[in-house]
Formats: C-alpha cells, sequence, structure tokens
C-alpha cells in the first residue's frame, strides 16, 4: 500500500460532526450516503477535546442503515469510552465494513454539568478513481 498524499484523491471522507464547542447531551448526525464507497471498507475519525464537569462519560458510535429512517439505525462500530480521566484532546480512528448504504454518527454524554469539544469524520474507498 502507497503512502503517497496524492492517494488521498480516491478516498471519500465527509463530515458527520463538525467541530463544536460544547456538546453536553446526545448528538446524532445526518445519514451519510455511502453508496459512492466501492468494497463497503469504512473508517471514521473521532476528535475529542478535553470533557469537562464531573464523572463526564462519553460513548461514540458509527451506525447504519438501508434507508434514512431514524429507527433503523444500529450500531456497527464504537469508539472507546472518553471520560473525565482519559479523555484529553484525543483523536480515535475506527475501521469497519459497512452491510448497508446509510451510515451516521451517534454520541451519548452522562454526568454532571459536563460537555465535551468533538469532531467526527467518516469515509471509505471510492468505487473508482477519476
Amino acid at each position: 500500500m502507497s503512502s503517497k498524499l496524492n492517494d488521498a484523491k480516491v478516498l471519500y471522507k465527509t463530515m458527520a460532526i463538525t467541530p463544536t464547542v460544547a456538546i453536553a447531551t446526545s448528538i446524532t448526525s445526518p445519514a451519510l450516503d455511502m453508496a459512492t464507497v466501492g468494497n463497503n471498507q469504512c473508517f471514521a475519525e473521532m476528535i475529542v477535546g478535553v470533557p469537562t464537569g464531573t464523572e463526564t462519560v462519553f460513548i461514540g458510535n458509527i451506525q447504519e442503515s438501508p434507508n434514512t429512517t431514524a429507527a433503523s439505525f444500529t450500531n456497527v462500530t464504537a469508539f472507546s469510552t472518553v471520560t473525565s480521566s482519559t479523555g484529553a484532546n484525543g483523536v480515535q480512528l475506527v475501521s469497519f465494513q459497512r452491510k448497508e448504504r446509510f451510515l451516521r454518527f451517534s454520541g451519548t454524554i452522562t454526568g454532571t454539568t459536563c460537555n465535551i469539544s468533538l469532531a467526527v469524520s467518516i469515509g471509505g474507498q471510492k468505487n473508482e478513481v477519476t
């Protein structure tokens, strides 16, 4: 596998959650249509800031669905749990095989007066290089 920067043009990558400053409740991204991803092999990147609050616990999941109906999404992979003591300015990357066309990010935060900065992107290799 090549590691040249030029290889990035064969990737399809989109933001699921744009960088934000204070997520204090659960968050769910819009559904992302992954039809242009070739072999269904995908990746997701989650960037988190320093969690604030007491006993903060943040759990992020990538979910999939055959359509955009909110109730039809199920978890396909999860990021490592971020807590008040373990989550200082971290980047996590997961790789997974999707079975359905649509993906989204879903995250929940618990604790007392807690919040977290967050950005999430999801991607995969395009069907063909143009």
